[in-house]
């Protein structure tokens, strides 16, 4: 996420921080740093639950992909396909179908349907599984190193939310107060 692109201009990270710079003061190095810490908790937080709202801003959504087709067995017809079973899950990610059963137990965030005792996951399960193997088997979590990491993401999407609101106040404050010493 390096530039976000308007109707009217590009806004890249490099020119957020060199506002910043200008208008509070901080050096360019702090600026990048904060631009990139609030960019980092965005991206965290749409990766997560797809969704990014801050007060008196705006509200960030990920674009939705089509579900991809499935086949119905001797048709041509094509399905939408939203759910999977453990089977096809494990297969696509790699993983046994007992380590699914038991990440079921300590994650709160996967969250199989049960259909006449078989699991079937929807997008949302497979992308939290997809997380907790990632920092599992990735970056050497354990399992309530990614217990207190998935319980963390809500307490720094608050502190962050806080945190935009609060530059948001003084960056308003800042430009009111230049707007009114421009026209004495």
């Amino acid at each position: 996420m390096d530039h976000v692109t308007t109707k009217d201009t590009t806004v890249t990270k490099a020119t957020i921080a060199e506002n910043i710079n200008q208008e509070i003061g901080l050096s360019k190095e702090d600026s990048a740093s904060i631009i990139d810490d609030i960019l980092d908790e965005i991206k965290t937080s749409l990766a997560k639950d797809g969704m990014v709202k801050i007060s008196s801003f705006g509200t960030f959504l990920v674009k939705k992909k089509k579900e991809r087709p499935g086949n119905i067995p001797n048709t041509s017809e094509k399905v939408v396909k939203l759910f999977y079973t453990i089977g096809e899950v494990a297969e696509e990610l790699r993983l046994e179908q007992h380590v699914l059963r038991f990440w079921e137990g300590q994650f709160h965030q996967i969250k199989p349907t049960k259909r006449k005792g078989r699991r079937l996951y929807d997008r949302k399960c497979i992308e939290a599984i997809k997380k907790v193997k990632y920092m599992l088997y990735d970056k050497g979590y354990t399992i309530k190193g990614v217990q207190k990491e998935f319980d963390s993401d809500i307490k720094i999407t608050k502190d962050l939310l806080q945190e935009l609101t609060d530059l948001r106040n003084y960056l308003t404050s800042k430009i009111n107060n230049e707007e009114s010493n421009e026209q004495t």
